[in-house]
C-alpha cells in the first residue's frame, strides 16, 4: 500500500434564498431560511442556491479560485475552449467566456469541480428601478420649515426652484447646511447610466474620476437620464443653477455601468466598485462614499466581495430598497453593511410603492424629486432611486464634518440620528434621515462582529479539501449574513446588530458523499467581535490500496472509442476510479453506472484541466459498470490508456 495527497473537488452547500421573484410573506421567508439545527448530515446538498430563474449573460461566467491552485482552471479553461475575459486579482476572481457546446449553468457546474475553484456564478443582470412616475407637478413655495421643524435655519438656498425641493425640508438640510456643505475632499461617485456633465445646472461643479466600467474608458455620457436625476440630488452646489444637492461642496464622480444596449450586469458593478477602491488606495487624502440605485434579484457572491474590498479602503456604499411595493429580497440592498434607503411622501410616511425589509436602514423623500435631467432638463420623479441619493449626499456631508469615521460608522450615524431612531420598522428603517443631527454629535455604534472559525484546513497531507459555507440567521430566522471560509478557515461578518443568531456551516466531505451540517448560537453585542467555532471530522491522511489494473488498447475493438467493465463491491466504502495514460497524449471521460445501469457519476477532467479523468464515490456493496470513452470520438476515434480502480481508508 501506498500514501499520497486526494485533491479533492467540493460541491459547496449554500444556505441562501436567491432567484426569487415574487413577494414572500415573513413566515415563508422563515420557512425557507430556517437553518438545519445542530449537528446533521445530508446526502444532497441541503439548500443549493438557485440561478435558474435570474436573468444572466449566455456568454460568460465568473469564477473565484485559490491563487495557489490557478493552473488547475487555466488547464480547464484551455481543455474546455474557453478563455479568461477580465481578471479581478484582488479579490481572486476571473470572468471567461461560455464555450459553445455550454450553457452558462452547465458550465458553472463543471467549473466548480476544477480543483481550488470556491465558487463559480453567472453574470446576473441587474436593472435600475423603473421610477414610479415622471411628472412636472410643482409643490407650492413658500415657508422652507417643515411643520414642528426644530431647527432655526439660516443657510435656505437662493434658487429659483428650490421651492419644488421639498425633501430637503423634512430631513433638515438647512440647518446641517449651517454645520457643513460638504468639502472637497470627499467625493460623491455615482454609479449609475452616466451622467450629463454639460448641464447648465452644473456650471462650476466639480467632476473627478469620470470611469465608464463597462470598456474602461472615460465615457460617462448618460444615455438614460437616471443617474443625472440621482446627480442632482446627491450633490449639485446649491450655489448655482434652479436647485439644490445635498452634498455642494463635493466633487460628482460619474461612474457609468449601463452599455449601450441599456444592460447592467454584476460584472460592470465589481469593475465600479474595485475602481473606487483603487481611486480611494492611490489617492489616500480622499474619501468616497458611494450611490447605485440599482438592484437585481441574484446574489453575487463576487459583487459583494468587491463591495467588501472597496468598504476596505473606506468606501461606502448607499442604495435604493427597490420599488417592488412588498417584501422582496434584493441586492445589493440586502448585503450587510450597505445603507438601504426606503422612499417617503411628504408626510414622512412610506411611499406604497418602497420595498420593505428587516434590511432597511433608514427613509428619505422619495416621491415628486424634482432634479436634473440630460439636455438641461428638469423633471420630478417618484422612486427609491431618488430617496438614496438625499442618503449618500448625507453621507458625504456626516464624512465632512467626521472625517475618520469608517464605513460602517457613517452607516450607525446616519441610522442611529433618523427621526425614528432608536426605534426600528420594516418600512422606515429607523425613519426618516436626519441630516442635521448626522452632521452632530456622534451616536455610539450598535454593530457588532463575528468571527467563524474552522477548521477546514488543506494540507499536503489531504490536497485541496475545498471550503465551509457559512450562513447567518437574526433571531427571527431571517439570512443576516453569508460567507464562505478562506485560507485561514475563517470568515469575519461585520455590521450585526446586537441579538442571537444561528451560525449553520456546510462542509461536503467527499469520501463519505456527504454534506456534514453544523449550527451553533452566537450572542452578538455592540462594539465587540464575538468568536464561534466548529470543529469537523476533517480527512487527515488517505490510504490507497490498489484493486483492478486494466491496459485498453481499443484499436482492434468494434467500438473504438469505448470500453466498459464490470466491478463488484465486496465492503461498503470509498473507490477511485482514475485513467492515465499508456504512451499516447488522451483525453478520457468516465462514467460509473450502478446494476441497473443508473448513472452514478461522471467525470471528464481529472484535477481540473488535464487530460485524463477519475471519479471519487462512496459505494454500498453490489456491482457497478465503468465505462471509459475518447472525450472527442471525431479528433481522437481510438482509445488506449490505463484504467485503475483502488479503494481508500480515510483516517480523521
Amino acid at each position: 500500500m501506498k500514501r499520497y495527497s486526494i485533491l479533492l473537488t467540493i460541491l459547496l452547500g449554500i444556505t441562501l434564498l436567491s432567484g426569487c421573484f415574487s413577494p414572500l410573506s415573513l413566515s415563508e421567508i422563515k420557512d425557507q431560511l430556517n437553518p438545519t439545527p445542530m449537528n446533521t448530515h445530508s446526502t444532497t446538498d441541503p439548500t443549493p442556491i438557485k440561478y435558474d430563474d435570474v436573468p444572466h449573460n449566455i456568454n460568460r461566467v465568473l469564477v473565484r479560485i485559490d491563487h495557489t491552485y490557478r493552473e488547475h482552471l487555466d488547464a480547464f479553461l484551455a481543455k474546455s475552449d474557453s478563455h479568461i475575459l477580465n481578471e479581478w486579482s484582488e479579490i481572486g476572481w476571473f470572468m471567461v467566456s461560455v464555450p459553445t457546446n455550454e450553457t452558462p449553468l452547465s458550465y458553472i457546474s463543471k467549473l466548480r469541480k476544477v480543483i481550488g475553484v470556491s465558487w463559480a456564478e453567472p453574470e446576473m443582470e441587474y436593472e435600475i428601478p423603473t421610477p414610479v412616475s415622471k411628472n412636472s407637478v410643482m409643490l407650492s413655495g413658500g415657508s422652507s420649515a417643515k411643520p414642528g421643524q426644530k431647527y432655526e435655519v439660516a443657510v435656505v438656498p437662493d434658487r429659483p426652484q428650490y421651492g419644488m425641493q421639498w425633501g430637503h425640508q423634512n430631513i433638515n438640510s438647512e440647518a446641517a447646511w449651517e454645520i457643513t456643505t460638504g468639502d472637497p475632499s470627499v467625493i460623491v461617485a455615482i454609479v449609475d447610466t452616466g451622467v450629463d456633465k454639460g448641464h447648465p445646472e452644473f456650471v462650476g461643479k466639480t467632476f473627478v474620476g469620470d470611469y465608464n466600467a463597462i470598456d474602461g474608458s472615460t465615457d460617462v455620457t448618460d444615455n438614460n437620464g437616471h443617474g443625472t436625476h440621482v446627480a442632482g440630488i446627491a450633490a449639485d452646489d446649491g450655489l448655482t443653477g434652479e436647485i439644490a444637492g445635498v452634498a455642494w461642496q463635493c466633487p460628482i464622480m460619474p461612474v457609468r455601468v449601463m452599455n449601450n444596449a441599456g444592460e447592467i450586469y454584476n460584472s460592470y458593478l465589481i469593475e465600479a466598485m474595485l475602481y473606487l477602491a483603487d481611486y480611494a488606495n492611490a489617492n489616500p487624502g480622499v474619501r468616497i462614499v458611494a450611490n447605485m440605485s440599482i438592484g437585481g434579484r441574484g446574489y453575487s457572491y463576487a459583487f459583494k466581495d468587491a463591495i467588501d474590498a472597496a468598504a476596505e479602503k473606506g468606501v461606502l456604499l448607499v442604495t435604493s430598497a427597490g420599488n417592488d411595493y412588498k417584501r422582496i429580497i434584493g441586492y445589493p440592498s440586502c448585503f450587510n453593511g450597505v445603507v438601504d434607503v426606503a422612499a417617503s411622501d411628504p408626510y414622512d410616511r412610506r411611499t406604497d410603492f418602497s420595498t420593505i425589509g428587516p434590511w432597511t436602514s433608514l427613509a428619505a423623500p422619495g416621491t415628486m424629486i424634482y432634479s436634473t435631467v440630460p439636455g438641461g432638463a428638469y423633471e420630478s420623479w417618484d422612486g427609491t432611486s431618488m430617496a438614496s441619493p438625499f442618503a449618500c449626499g448625507a453621507a458625504a456631508l456626516v464624512l465632512s464634518a467626521h472625517p475618520g469615521l469608517t464605513p460602517l460608522q457613517i452607516k450607525n450615524q446616519l441610522e442611529q440620528t433618523a427621526q425614528g431612531a432608536p426605534s426600528f420598522n420594516e418600512e422606515l428603517g429607523y425613519g426618516v434621515m436626519d441630516i442635521a443631527a448626522a452632521v452632530g454629535a456622534l451616536e455610539p455604534m450598535i454593530y457588532g462582529s463575528l468571527d467563524v472559525t474552522t477548521n477546514i484546513i488543506s494540507t499536503d497531507a489531504t490536497g485541496w479539501l475545498g471550503v465551509g459555507v457559512i450562513s447567518i440567521y437574526d433571531s427571527n430566522g431571517l439570512l443576516a449574513g453569508f460567507g464562505t471560509t478562506g485560507e485561514n478557515a475563517n470568515y469575519l461578518f461585520h455590521a450585526l446588530k446586537p441579538g442571537t443568531y444561528r451560525v449553520q456551516v456546510v462542509y461536503y466531505d467527499v469520501f463519505d458523499d456527504l454534506y456534514r451540517i453544523q449550527s451553533k448560537s452566537a450572542t452578538v453585542a455592540r462594539e465587540t467581535t464575538t468568536a464561534v467555532d466548529f470543529d469537523f471530522a476533517i480527512p487527515v491522511s488517505v490510504t490507497t490500496t490498489p484493486l483492478e489494473h486494466y491496459t485498453i488498447d481499443q484499436t482492434a475493438a468494434e467500438y473504438t472509442y469505448h470500453y466498459q467493465v464490470d466491478f463488484t463491491v465486496a465492503t461498503e466504502g470509498c473507490y477511485d476510479f482514475i485513467t492515465s495514460s499508456s504512451g499516447t497524449a488522451l483525453d478520457t471521460a468516465i462514467t460509473l453506472y450502478d446494476a441497473v445501469g443508473n448513472e452514478l457519476a461522471y467525470n471528464d477532467d481529472h484535477e481540473g484541466g488535464h487530460n485524463f479523468s477519475r471519479i471519487i464515490k462512496k459505494l454500498p456493496v453490489g456491482t457497478y459498470t465503468v465505462v471509459v470513452e475518447t472525450w472527442d470520438p471525431d479528433e481522437q476515434p481510438i482509445l488506449t490508456c490505463n484504467l485503475d480502480i483502488n479503494s481508500f481508508t480515510v483516517t480523521y
